[in-house]
């Protein structure tokens, strides 16, 4: 539609609101109505907004677009985890827990690099050929998991959306672990998030890196987490999920230490090929214990609210970040994350000092 950059930081701006808005919401929606249910039709309208992206004329199509993807995207947000962990509690399958979600996560982010790369040869014939079949194929999976898989939702006891969903919020906001919950999870995203919108910039401006070498390293870091996601499930047989969690973050402090002290580009690039590798192991082994700890009455509502969080945590970054690099430069940034990622380390400590025998009785015990 050859717009300027001025129209797509807006069409931006407006997916990442729109996200906000939708996204505390959505879990509940989720766990009342059921999670297959809702991740399904979650699925079929991303694919509809990907198919109306391909053929918008006009900027005001293209916002409408952007907020149907913008709410698709947030009743997806929780609905396929909450599904697939509270089938395996119902199928007996929680003790293979540490084998199957790890791979899983592997196999997602194979998946995603062989999406990649096909998207670029796609392009070649036709810029619009990624979006319409990749919207088809969207369409189709969304249908395909809302026939043929059976659904779960929490126990909601007959009330009413408003209720269930004014219960959740106030939970949300007293239960104190939850609270705790929350807390390291919003030092550890900002850290990353940091990461994120740092590494390429450092690059570009401090070693003038080509646009095609970052894509390379597109592909390397895909992998990295691929294989980090893989070896989760070997180190879980000699370790639990907590210590594991624990060593993949301090991996990452170190990563963001290197990053901090690196004069070479060599140094830099092994820094962050370690972090993508750290964090998809701490990632991985967080996500497993931290389920001991989120009934299965609310799992969807959970994870969309600290989605909700993290969406906020991203517009305020993207506000204030170009500032902090300019008046602070890269490396005080760099020291920035590796600091509140020591918090992160700090606060999930505490937390399961706290609370680390108050787990749900559908649990798996260390």
């Amino acid at each position: 539609s050859h717009l300027s950059v001025g129209k797509i930081s807006i069409l931006v701006g407006i997916h990442e609101i729109f996200l906000l808005v939708f996204d505390f919401p959505s879990g509940v929606i989720s766990d009342f109505v059921g999670r297959k249910k809702t991740a399904s039709i979650s699925l079929i309208f991303y694919g509809i907004g990907l198919i109306l992206l391909t053929y918008s004329t006009s900027f005001i199509m293209l916002i409408l677009v952007f907020i149907l993807l913008a709410f698709a995207n947030a009743m997806f947000s929780g609905s396929p985890q909450a599904w697939f962990y509270d089938m395996l509690i119902k199928e007996d399958r929680l003790k293979d827990r540490d084998k199957i979600l790890p791979r899983i996560g592997g196999v997602v982010k194979v998946m995603s690099l062989f999406s990649s790369l096909s998207a670029v040869a796609l392009m070649a014939l036709d810029v619009r050929l990624p979006l319409l079949i990749g919207g088809i194929a969207v369409i189709i999976a969304g249908i395909t998991f809302l026939i043929f898989f059976e659904d779960n939702r929490g126990n909601i006891e007959n009330r009413k959306f408003f209720e269930v969903f004014t219960k959740f919020s106030k939970e949300f906001l007293t239960d104190r672990r939850m609270r705790g919950m929350i807390a390291f999870e919003i030092f550890d995203y900002t850290a990353f998030s940091l990461f994120i919108f740092v590494w390429q910039l450092f690059l570009l401006n401090r070693f003038h890196m080509t646009e095609k070498m970052i894509s390379i390293l597109f592909v390397c870091f895909t992998l990295t987490m691929a294989v980090g996601s893989f070896l989760t499930s070997f180190f879980l047989k000699y370790m639990n999920g907590f210590t594991l969690s624990v060593i993949g973050k301090i991996g990452i402090i170190i990563t963001f230490i290197i990053e901090c002290l690196a004069d070479n580009i060599w140094l830099v690039l092994v820094g962050y090929i370690l972090f993508e590798f750290f964090f998809s192991v701490s990632s991985a082994s967080t996500g497993l214990w931290k389920n001991d700890y989120i009934s299965s009455n609310n799992r969807a509502s959970f994870y969309s609210g600290i989605s909700s969080v993290k969406s906020l945590l991203f517009v305020l970054l993207t506000f204030c970040l170009g500032e902090i690099i300019g008046k602070l430069g890269y490396e005080i940034v760099w020291g920035l994350a590796a600091i509140i990622e020591f918090l992160s380390v700090v606060l999930m400590i505490r937390f399961i000092r706290k609370f680390g025998d108050q787990k749900e009785t559908s649990c798996v015990e260390e």
